[in-house]
């Protein structure tokens, strides 16, 4: 499965049950997205745990900013391919 948005928090933990590196957010889950410094909302992310493994958002509390600039991103590329789909279906 590729995560497109991964999980960015100022806190985290080892997950339960898991053995080895894995970690949870223990704070505010921030989307963060592979390169740059910043997050969906345009919080820095630079000081933030950087979980890779977790997409976003995730089972927990999200930030609410993040939440909205990710599902606009999301709606306006599934768009964008409807728009491709009808114009090459009408050619």
């Amino acid at each position: 499965m590729k995560i497109d948005w991964f999980v960015a928090c100022k806190v985290a933990y080892p997950r339960p049950g898991q053995q080895g590196t894995g970690l949870w957010p223990a704070s505010v889950a921030h989307a963060k997205r592979l390169g740059g410094t910043s997050a969906a909302c345009g919080e820095l992310t630079t000081t933030m745990k950087k979980l890779f493994e977790v997409p976003f958002p995730f089972a927990g509390e999200n930030c609410r900013a993040c939440l909205v600039a990710v599902s606009e991103e999301r709606r306006a590329r599934t768009q964008g391919a409807r728009h491709v789909a009808v114009r090459e279906g009408s050619a």
